[in-house]
């Protein structure tokens, strides 16, 4: 039996800022490649690695719900 949590889950929390990490990472790498064939070879990684970050965070959302909003807050 689930109980209801008023958090999100440690696995939730940990995707979100790795993806901004790497999301951030990512974006410096692509002003600073300058035609260098490393730097581009590990943007585009990254780029799918963050692709597949994305479908497990989504697969993780439908199977563990958000927390509801606070009562304090209309919808």
């Amino acid at each position: 039996m689930k109980t209801e949590t008023s958090r999100y889950t440690i696995v939730a929390i940990t995707l979100h800022w790795v993806m901004a990490a790497l999301l951030l990472f990512m974006i410096w790498l692509g002003w600073n490649m300058d035609d260098n064939e490393v730097r581009f070879q590990l943007h585009k990684s990254i780029g799918i690695l963050l692709l597949f970050l994305t479908l497990v965070r989504v697969i993780w959302r439908v199977m563990n719900p958000p927390p509801p909003l606070p009562e304090e807050m209309p919808a």
